[in-house]
């Protein structure tokens, strides 16, 4: 029940408009983008717990090209011991194939790695090379898809073998700004390989305590079509629900 009115107080807050001030005037950069967050998290699935994440976001765009660096951790302990331990850094690099802001076409490569070791899949690392596509751009709403071949390799808990496997990937990212201080967002990936596959769905919605500070709510599920054998986790499924403050560098 506190948990349950602690995220009513925070849901409050968010819808609230005109609140805090903000700065309408701020000059563009090559960096809009990037933030720093913390915050707390709540898990159901393998791991049963409370505990702390943080994470780095470092954007740069120049003429047609984009960098994405995403670094996140989470980490938790429950009555001494440590009871969820997870680390993940992708990179992203994107080239723009024309300059139609609207509806852009674009290439990139991406690798991305996860280290968890309350999952049933301990490490993951996957490279792609792909074509996305930005279908709606403006003011109020943004949809993108990506699809990419590549390559993985994985680690199953309680394993020392990295196994290869072939990989495709495929996005859909949407985000809906529905107040100058609000904005939606809905992104879901896929990744198949050789002998599994999993999806991800991430709902955030995120809101501006002032030109620097914002106020980010966030749900994720992760679905695994296959738990391999030997190992002490055996949900299909995992959540995470994450309340956190983004700082915008």
């Amino acid at each position: 029940m506190k948990q349950f009115r602690i995220v009513i107080s925070i849901l409050a807050i968010i819808f609230s408009q005109g609140v805090f001030s903000h700065d309408e005037n701020k000059t563009p950069s090559n960096w809009d983008g990037s933030s720093i967050n913390l915050g707390g998290i709540l898990n159901t699935g393998n791991t049963d717990s409370s505990s702390l994440t943080g994470a780095l976001k470092l954007l740069y765009s120049k003429d047609r090209w984009t960098n994405t660096f995403n670094l996140d951790g989470q980490y938790g302990r429950d009555d001494g011991e440590t009871n969820a331990q997870m680390y993940s850094i992708e990179n992203k690099t994107q080239y723009s194939l024309n300059s139609i802001t609207t509806m852009n076409n674009f290439v990139y490569l991406d690798t991305d790695t996860t280290v968890n070791s309350f999952s049933s899949y301990d490490f993951t690392s996957t490279l792609t090379a792909g074509y996305g596509r930005d279908w709606i751009k403006n003011d109020k709403h943004t949809l993108s898809t990506s699809v990419a071949p590549g390559y993985n390799q994985s680690s199953v808990q309680n394993s020392n073998t990295i196994t290869d496997s072939w990989a495709a990937v495929g996005s859909i990212n949407y985000a809906w700004i529905f107040s100058s201080s609000t904005k939606l967002s809905e992104d879901t990936k896929f990744s198949f390989f050789e002998t599994y596959w999993q999806t991800t769905s991430t709902s955030s919605i995120s809101n501006k305590l002032n030109s620097k500070l914002s106020l980010l709510l966030s749900y994720s599920i992760t679905y695994y079509s296959k738990i391999p054998e030997g190992t002490d986790f055996t949900d299909k499924m995992n959540t995470i629900t994450n309340i956190s403050l983004a700082y915008a560098l």
